[in-house]
């Protein structure tokens, strides 16, 4: 065997094993879209778009169409199915590039101020379908602590006996692996029955049960366990917190109003959506549907509202403000606009959780 041939395929070994290295520690499994392939991909939806929403090139936007679905894990039952009425295609006079402005007409983080860094909070749910289990956390985290605002008691945002656990939602109130999907309503009425303990989430590693799953990682979800982690503080049954009520609302009950008086008494609620694949690559404005592609069912929280204008056509475009769990690279800064009034894709009819946590 010559000494070129040996240098050769020592090279060609080096290269594929730096690039592997490089997709795998970017969460991306070396499985990437074509990066011209995307771009272009990319062009066509803010053509659609006409300037309402931006898309961009984003790391979920080149995951294989498999690797999407892992994230979109609100699990579908014979009992619990999604209300896919579509909302009508709009029609826009503006163009990419235009002028829009959002107005906030309302936002939980403001009128509960000092609980706006605990709901402004973003987490990643890593490879794992847990965002029924995200969702339910962080909006019974974000009650809770206005709970407390209500009685004049203070919630640190630094203190993670104030975060609950969405580890403790995967793995406890249902039976199998939760990274494979479920749903916020049963998520809810566990909480209600059993409580939820403490956790933070993968970056801050602290509380009872800690969320485990960095961006790269994925399931499955490992068995329940009645225990915390060794260093926290307070043992599992009392650190339990329980909720008083759980409540979903579903097709015609679901009204916009409804929706919102909700918000504005008791905080952010969890809404579950057809997500398709042009969501995938959202940037910015007020979201609507351009693709055809289904990738799955997702949930996220709600904690606001507001109008969009774009001043070229005077177009207005009422939207939601929502908080996704994939991490603070997606969107703006983790969060989204959606149009509201609509049931676009579904996110106002398909099931409004949501429950009164005991504080």
């Amino acid at each position: 065997m010559s000494k070129t041939f040996l240098i050769l395929t020592f090279t060609i070994w080096l290269l594929s094993s730096t690039t592997a290295s490089k997709n795998k520690s970017n969460g991306l499994l070396g499985e990437l879209l074509d990066l011209e392939l995307a771009k272009k991909l990319i062009k066509e939806i803010n053509v659609k778009a006409a300037g309402i929403w931006t898309a961009s090139v984003n790391e979920l936007s080149r995951l294989p169409l498999a690797k999407q679905k892992i994230l979109c894990g609100v699990k579908l039952s014979a009992e619990l199915k999604i209300n896919k009425t579509e909302a009508t295609p709009p029609k826009f006079d503006t163009k990419p590039g235009c002028e829009c402005f959002p107005k906030v007409d309302f936002d939980a983080r403001t009128k509960w101020s000092g609980c706006s860094q605990i709901i402004g909070r973003i987490q990643h749910q890593g490879q794992c379908g847990s965002c029924w289990a995200v969702s339910t956390a962080s909006a019974y985290t974000d009650r809770h602590c206005i709970a407390r605002a209500k009685k004049g008691q203070n919630s640190p945002a630094n203190d993670a006996g104030y975060q609950f656990s969405a580890f403790d939602v995967l793995t406890c109130s249902m039976q199998g692996d939760g990274c494979r999907g479920g749903w916020p309503y049963s998520a809810w009425q566990w909480i209600q029955t059993k409580g939820v303990c403490t956790g933070t989430d993968y970056t801050w590693r602290s509380g009872c049960k800690p969320y485990p799953f960095s961006p790269n990682q994925a399931g499955p979800a490992p068995p329940c366990k009645s225990s915390c982690t060794a260093s926290w503080r307070t043992a599992y049954p009392q650190d339990k917190h329980m909720g008083v009520s759980a409540t979903q609302l579903n097709g015609g009950q679901a009204t916009v109003a409804a929706i919102q008086r909700e918000i504005q008494t008791n905080g952010p609620v969890v809404a579950i959506f057809a997500v398709y694949s042009d969501f995938m690559s959202y940037r910015s404005g007020v979201y609507f549907r351009t693709s055809n592609q289904l990738v799955g069912y997702h949930a996220v929280r709600i904690i606001g509202w507001g109008t969009q204008t774009c001043f070229t056509s005077n177009q207005k475009v009422d939207f939601w403000i929502g908080a996704n769990s994939w991490g603070t690279g997606w969107g703006e800064y983790g969060f989204f606009k959606i149009r509201r009034g609509v049931n676009e894709v579904g996110f106002e009819q398909s099931g409004i959780s949501f429950g009164i946590p005991k504080a």
